[in-house]
């Protein structure tokens, strides 16, 4: 099991690994839906705006920096480098990277503010089991 050091999230561990397990995959990377960091607003071909949208979930998935990695996949790593960069799409080409899409709790921390608003959300709302 490997994580980056850059998140927070409640995510299911013991599915993530079950998952990997019933494959045969080198790796297996957790995803998490991208959220738009805006509003959305619809419009039609008259011009009409025709709804609103608050911060939707975009039809998108993104890496959620979570990973189990089976033994043999040393030989794949790079001395120097980031995996996502190298190693993950090497292996998916060759259909040796399992995804394990997850709608738990995830936020990213890089900045100051990250961390801030982080405890400001999980002070409001609690995770129940963390």
């Amino acid at each position: 099991l490997a994580t980056n050091g850059d998140i927070l999230t409640d995510m299911d561990i013991a599915s993530l690994v079950d998952l990997h397990a019933a494959s045969e995959n080198l790796a297996t990377i957790s995803l998490t839906q991208l959220q738009s960091p805006y509003g959305i607003v619809d419009s039609d071909s008259a011009h009409k705006v025709t709804a609103f949208h608050e911060k939707p979930l975009l039809p998108y998935w993104l890496s959620a920096g979570v990973y189990v990695l089976s033994p043999a996949i040393r030989e794949f790593l790079p001395d120097k480098g980031d995996h996502e960069r190298s190693t993950f799409p090497r292996i998916a080409a060759e259909g040796k990277l399992s995804a394990y899409k997850t709608k738990a709790y995830w936020r990213a921390v890089d900045t100051a503010k990250d961390l801030s608003d982080a405890e400001i959300e999980l002070t409001e709302k609690p995770l129940p089991h963390v």
